[in-house]
């Protein structure tokens, strides 16, 4: 409609667009180069996928939603390449015990879907998600809850980390 042809009337913008997504797809193409066009591909599919979205087109937002989700599985299948330039930094590990930080995932897991869930009922593009809403929530709601984890994993070789622990138990 009306934003596809605004989109066409930039003239440069478009043609830029458009170079950025030639020049990803080829650097996808050369192993050598994967990583980068991963990176490079990474905000064009964003933004597509948000267009899509937000637009209203009937099925398109399901493939460009599969087309990000891809491109987010290459950025995490080179994820130790892209941890070096990551703003944390690289600490001495230690194992990480599941059973014991499951309850964060777990309770990440169940409060990404039910915010999800709450923001279905309140606005309409997020109701039409539908299952895919449900997951993408509980996907990220996972993270978090694992992010949450391993934070806390951290803090336990630290001072104050009986206090935590305390007041987690309680």
């Amino acid at each position: 409609g009306y934003f596809f042809e605004s989109f066409y009337q930039t003239g440069g913008w478009y043609r830029f667009v458009g170079f950025c997504q030639v020049l990803a797809a080829m650097l996808l193409l050369a192993p050598r180069t994967a990583t980068l066009g991963a990176a490079v591909f990474f905000p064009i599919a964003l933004n597509i996928m948000l267009i899509t979205i937000s637009v209203d087109f009937q099925a398109t937002w399901m493939i460009t939603s599969l087309m990000f989700l891809a491109n987010l599985y290459l950025i995490c299948w080179d994820y130790d390449k892209f941890k070096l330039i990551l703003p944390f930094a690289s600490e001495e590990k230690k194992p990480f015990i599941w059973r014991k930080y499951a309850l964060f995932v777990l309770l990440g897991t169940v409060g990404g879907a039910l915010a999800f869930l709450f923001f279905a009922g309140v606005t309409f593009y997020f109701h039409r998600l539908g299952v895919w809403g449900v997951i993408g929530g509980a996907v990220a709601g996972a993270f978090v809850g694992l992010i949450n984890a391993r934070e806390l994993q951290k803090t336990e070789s630290k001072p104050g980390a009986d206090q935590i622990r305390h007041a987690l138990s309680s």
